[in-house]
């Protein structure tokens, strides 16, 4: 799972990924409570499919400005370093995979990976993002 603070990170993420889902929260926020174990359950059965990764919107307030963040949580998903699709509101484990699998390509789709462990990273800036 990646962490963005900033929108270095995001363009990084964008450019260096064929698929990337961003999901956006507040700690503060119930809806995003609930919701975050949900994205990781579902980074963690897709993660050969896409990079995953959140933003807490009130610590990267730019992100979440870049973003056009109306709602937390909010889910993006980037094709090509194109947003490709927006989701807004809590949301089920069995709809945000839909979501997910409508939003990026068929040929980024592999069967859904195991529960995979690993380290938390933070992105390395890139060179900036256009908008």
């Amino acid at each position: 799972m990646h962490y963005i603070i900033s929108t270095d990170d995001l363009t990084s993420l964008v450019t260096h990924n064929l698929s990337v889902i961003v999901c956006c929260y507040s700690d503060w926020c119930p809806a995003s409570s609930q919701s975050k174990p949900v994205f990781e359950r579902v980074a963690a059965k897709l993660i050969d499919s896409a990079a995953f990764a959140k933003v807490r919107t009130d610590v990267s307030p730019e992100v979440s400005e870049i973003l056009q963040v109306t709602a937390i949580p909010s889910f993006y998903a980037f094709t090509s370093g194109t947003l490709v699709g927006v989701l807004r509101g809590s949301v089920r484990e069995g709809d945000l995979i839909e979501w997910i699998c409508s939003s990026i390509p068929t040929n980024s789709l592999h069967a859904l990976a195991p529960l995979q462990s690993g380290a938390d990273r933070r992105i390395s800036p890139g060179s900036g993002l256009s908008a």
